[in-house]
């Protein structure tokens, strides 16, 4: 709503970035979702307040100090790493230098490095203007009519992140519907499964946060 939007301006923590999913995925004692843990509890340590509540709109300050320890934290375990971005010719050529320098700012805000030089074995990411499919103008304005309707943007182009072989028995234990199953069939099913395998990929969508990855049948992904 406008009021969390207004403080979200004011806020002297912003901007801030959402941690990756991926790093929840490691629950070990030394990983990152541990560290992310500690860090919110020191912060809660030398607050006021006794209880977490990420809900509370007069707590928002605090919540994203909150994240952003966690940030700091992460970056120098080594769980994080900031990004290095190239911006391609085509983005200036299609753009022009003036845009090509607001959205160095942007990414500089944000904590990313930006280089001149590619090839570069320290880039993580290249930017890239395409105004024939995904920065065509009718695409840009379907996005934006999608957010701000609350749609959520299709989910098109993927790619496959690992390939693994589950048993069959373990449905029911997040990967029930990739494998066909609802967790039904009771004790007689259970036992016709043991034994069996089945492969399933982990996919990642294009364009969408690593939140947005998934476990697949492998045989239905091609990519």
């Amino acid at each position: 709503n406008a009021k969390t939007h207004t403080q979200k301006a004011k806020s002297k923590y912003w901007p801030t970035l959402r941690l990756p999913s991926t790093l929840f995925s490691d629950r070990s004692s030394q990983g990152p979702m541990a560290t992310a843990i500690l860090s919110a509890f020191r912060i809660k340590q030398t607050s006021p307040w006794r209880n977490f509540n990420f809900d509370n709109p007069k707590l928002f300050d605090d919540n994203i100090s909150i994240i952003k320890r966690m940030e700091v934290d992460l970056y120098n375990r080594g769980f994080l790493k900031r990004p290095v971005i190239y911006f391609d010719s085509t983005v200036e050529e299609g753009l022009g230098p003036v845009e090509v320098m607001r959205l160095t700012k942007i990414a500089q805000r944000f904590g990313a490095s930006v280089v001149d030089t590619f090839p570069n074995k320290k880039v993580t990411h290249v930017v890239a203007y395409d105004p024939e499919e995904h920065d065509a103008k009718d695409v840009i304005e379907e996005e934006e009519r999608r957010e701000k309707g609350g749609e959520e943007i299709e989910r098109t182009y993927l790619k496959t992140l690992v390939v693994v072989d589950v048993p069959l028995e373990d449905v029911g234990d997040g990967v029930a519907d990739g494998l066909g199953g609802g967790g039904g069939g009771g004790e007689d099913a259970t036992s016709s499964a043991i034994g069996k395998t089945k492969k399933m990929a982990l996919v990642h969508w294009w364009y969408h946060p690593s939140s947005y990855d998934e476990w697949m049948a492998a045989e239905d992904v091609s990519g």
